[in-house]
């Protein structure tokens, strides 16, 4: 019985230990209307999903996926705005080499900008 309530402790604290992490996992879908870099890595125009994981305030893991393939991975933050952002929106900075580094993202609804960390 003893062995039996230890098995159902660990996998409940595994369980919560999963969810912990599920929950500080974000994404969302962006459209990158030019060809842009970020994290050494060249982005042609099209829609992506960003994930980052971390919290307000927290540097979080940022990765660009194109459906599961992920094409530029680096660091980031997360910040707040003042007021709701009325869509998604990427900003981006312009290079010497003529591309647009990707500095941004904003979402759509919410106050939450993920600034990307310079390459």
């Amino acid at each position: 019985m003893m062995r039996k309530i230890v098995w159902i402790s660990v996998f409940v604290l595994a369980a919560t230990a999963a969810l912990a992490t599920a929950a500080s996992q974000q994404s969302a879908k962006v459209q990158i209307p030019y060809e842009a870099s970020w994290a050494g890595k060249t982005l042609p125009a099209g829609e992506y999903t960003v994930k980052w994981m971390g919290d307000t305030n927290d540097d979080v893991d940022v990765k660009i996926l194109r459906g599961r393939e992920v094409l530029a991975e680096g660091k980031g933050r997360i910040e707040q705005l003042g007021a709701k952002s009325p869509y998604n929106a990427v900003v981006a900075r312009p290079q010497e080499s003529g591309l647009r580094e990707l500095s941004k993202i904003q979402f759509g609804g919410k106050t939450t900008v993920l600034v990307l960390a310079e390459s």
